[in-house]
């Protein structure tokens, strides 16, 4: 069963604008549901300067979440009425699209699409593989994380590092769980280190914690990472490997 959904719709636009054009070009090239399309697309607008933002995230098995930010400069809208950018989030499965909002610069979301079934084979996927539930607001929310223990410009350590040892602190699995569960792999890593820093005193990890920090051992997915100064991609599986032990 599919449940397609076309929602609120652009006003106030010239038909012949050149904001008007891509926006069409971007909603019928969704229409088709083939993420190589979406990828010639995103390969010419990179080509002339449109694609400002692209984030590409690997969900699980052959599940990929993508998300793009199509940008016009100011000097070439017609209309100052009409939005400057365009996010498109999609999920897909190898070439399939089951998934995807197309929205505005305010977030209002101009054309969606959900393939209740794929959609829901992915969750159960996912849920089956790790101990907590996958989150679809979590997924599209477009967050970034830093793995890493304090900003070398400002002294201060990162958010996550803080929450993260205070987990430690009072052994809270199910707050680590979460995290272990995040689609993001920062949050997934700040787990891993958090749980075997809790094993090495005295904790028994879950059947689905242990399968976790296995895949994750040997995940060549790549995250950000502060070692003081630099922002940097590595590894999950470098970082794990290069991790001081407690």
């Amino acid at each position: 069963m599919l449940a397609t959904v076309h929602g609120y719709c652009f006003n106030n636009r010239t038909e012949d604008s050149l904001e008007n054009v891509i926006f069409n070009e971007i909603e019928q090239v969704l229409h088709h549901k083939s993420f190589e399309k979406v990828r010639l697309l995103k390969n010419k607008y990179f080509n002339i300067n449109l694609l400002n933002y692209e984030k590409n995230l690997h969900i699980i098995n052959n599940y990929k979440f993508h998300s793009a930010r199509i940008a016009i400069k100011k000097s070439l809208i017609q209309d100052h009425n009409y939005p400057g950018s365009f996010l498109v989030n999609i999920i897909s499965k190898e070439d399939t699209i089951i998934y995807y909002t197309l929205s505005n610069t305010d977030l209002k979301t101009a054309d969606s699409f959900y393939n209740t079934q794929a959609m829901s084979v992915l969750m159960e996927a996912y849920n089956n593989f790790y101990p907590g539930k996958l989150s679809l607001s979590e997924v599209i929310a477009g967050d970034i994380f830093i793995y890493g223990n304090d900003c070398g410009m400002s002294g201060a350590l990162w958010p996550e590092r803080i929450i993260i040892e205070e987990a430690i602190k009072t052994s809270d699995t199910s707050m680590l769980n979460q995290w272990l569960s995040s689609p993001y792999y920062e949050k997934k890593v700040y787990a891993y280190e958090a749980l075997k820093r809790l094993e090495n005193k005295g904790l028994t990890l879950s059947v689905s914690q242990s399968r976790v920090l296995r895949m994750l051992e040997s995940c060549n997915e790549k995250i950000k990472i502060c070692g003081g100064c630099i922002v940097d991609d590595q590894t999950v599986k470098y970082t794990i490997e290069t991790m001081v032990p407690d």
